[in-house]
């Protein structure tokens, strides 16, 4: 997939469109939907999700292709599993993009530093 950096029909670029994503991803309400719990929380007590009146996943389909593949894979390498285990994220990411042009992959790797900065931003002092 080649770098998308033209503009949406609503005027704004793909990158402000993750962003604006992002930031709407960091003010829901986690409790409410099954897209930020993990594995063991929805076999364990799955009933407490309410799919039906949950917005993530048309929220998710809107997202341009490219950012929609960005925050897949994010979700994959920030998992509890990924974060546990050390030295697994790399691999995890070099196969990701190695099917992937230099650009492509660059692309993908900006995109999931703008989603980590938004929903994880750097601690200040």
């Amino acid at each position: 997939m080649a770098r998308t950096v033209g503009r949406r029909k609503n005027g704004g670029t793909p990158f402000a469109q993750l962003t604006e994503f992002c930031h709407w991803w960091d003010t829901q309400e986690r409790k409410s939907c099954c897209q930020f719990a993990d594995d063991e929380l929805l076999e364990s007590d799955g009933q407490q999700f309410d799919c039906t009146t949950c917005t993530a996943p048309e929220r998710l389909e809107e997202l341009d292709p490219a950012n929609r593949e960005a925050w897949q894979v994010f979700g994959q390498v920030v998992s509890r599993l990924c974060v546990d285990v050390p030295g697994l994220v790399s691999p995890i990411l070099a196969r990701v993009v190695s099917d992937k042009s230099g650009d492509d992959a660059t692309d993908l790797l900006q995109r999931m530093t703008l989603i980590y900065d938004a929903v994880s931003p750097p601690k200040t002092s």
